[in-house]
């Protein structure tokens, strides 16, 4: 009797064995068909990205931002775009300018007219095309810095600090008061 379930618990092990490389087998292939998939669509549907070249980071109200823009996927031109937009962006994330460009061949050449009154202070220049809208991330942003119009008048803080500091002479202590100003202006 014992050496009947022995060879029960043999034949049993080898049918299980069997059943995980089974198993085994069909999962590799169903990975590496799916990973076949992704990598053809990945081919086909391709990640564009947009890069812009400025003619500098620091401007005054009133001049002129030049540019260049490049539309790539991965390291090669792309073509499947034919419209830039650009955008300024200030400080409480509201568009201050808005402008629309051709693009051919995977490139593009524009400017951004700042006007005199435009206020002073850091933008975001935000650079897309309506295909990137669906892939966020994807979206080009650069940080300038604009001089012009004051946005605020500027004001004076007088800052009084008064204090009083132990001063040795000799073997005498004595106290004395000391006046600190600080001006701070914005």
């Amino acid at each position: 009797m014992c050496l009947l379930s022995l060879t029960h618990y043999n034949l049993y092990e080898k049918i299980l064995l069997l059943l995980l490389f089974g198993i085994t087998v069909c999962i590799t292939s169903i990975s590496q068909s799916l990973e076949n998939k992704l990598t053809e669509w990945a081919k086909t549907n391709s990640v564009e990205k947009v890069y812009l070249h400025l003619d500098r980071e620091n401007y005054f109200a009133g001049q002129t931002i030049w540019f260049k823009g490049y539309f790539m996927s991965g390291l090669v031109p792309s073509a499947k775009n034919s419209t830039l937009y650009a955008e300024l962006i200030n400080n409480q994330s509201e568009i201050v300018l808005r402008a629309v460009f051709p693009a051919s061949l995977g490139a593009t050449w524009g400017q951004l007219e700042l006007p005199e009154s435009i206020p002073a202070g850091f933008y975001q220049l935000r650079a897309y095309s309506p295909l990137m809208l669906n892939q966020p991330g994807f979206v080009f942003h650069k940080r300038i810095s604009i001089f012009g119009k004051e946005s605020k008048k500027k004001k004076r803080i007088l800052l009084k600090i008064k204090a009083r500091y132990l001063f040795s002479r000799r073997w005498k202590y004595d106290y004395r008061l000391v006046e600190y100003r600080c001006l701070q202006s914005n």
